[in-house]
């Protein structure tokens, strides 16, 4: 079930990416807090309708993320909005 619930999260997210017409990390960094807020809110339903969650909180940020965009530890969310470089060069580099 984590890993179904962990693939409709990056494709989700893959296709924010293109709906929303993302080009700069920040705004790349903003949908990957959305993304995780949804994430946690998930993890919320299950625990509360079910007892248990198969996803644990904040596994989006701590993990997916590392995973599915490496380039994007703390330090780029750390970076002030207007020094942060266009998506597509930080993504190329990978």
């Amino acid at each position: 079930m984590a890993k179904v619930i962990r693939n409709m999260f990056v494709k989700e997210t893959e296709d924010l990416i293109i709906e929303r017409d993302i080009k700069y990390t920040w705004q790349f960094v903003n949908l990957l807090t959305e993304q995780n807020d949804k994430w946690n809110a998930l993890t919320r339903m299950f625990k509360n309708n079910f007892g248990s969650s198969p996803i644990g909180k904040n596994d989006f940020r701590r993990r997916i993320v590392k995973e599915e965009w490496p380039m994007f530890t703390a330090e780029i969310p750390a970076m002030k909005r207007d020094t942060m470089p266009e998506l597509e060069t930080v993504l190329k580099k990978v």
